[in-house]
């Protein structure tokens, strides 16, 4: 009986829990690139050179990106 009480106990307290809780959460990254804008632009601005920089392309090694016609610019 006292294993259904506390178990019963630590379901109520972790329900409790939840909505205490924050409801949304941010996650993010950053880096200081000591570099040119222009040198910077040239391969984030790409969508052939970002297999070169993506943190996800190391990761998931699934990702296929398929650029299109125009892989920079506006389009």
């Amino acid at each position: 009986m006292k294993f259904i009480k506390i178990i019963i106990i630590l379901i109520a307290l972790f329900v409790i829990g939840s909505f205490v809780l924050p409801t949304d959460y941010t996650v993010s990254r950053s880096i200081v690139i000591n570099g040119d804008r222009s040198q910077v632009h040239e391969f984030v601005g790409d969508l052939d050179k970002w297999p070169a920089w993506s943190p996800w392309e190391k990761a998931d090694s699934s990702i296929i990106v398929y650029p299109g016609d125009s892989s920079s610019g506006m389009g």
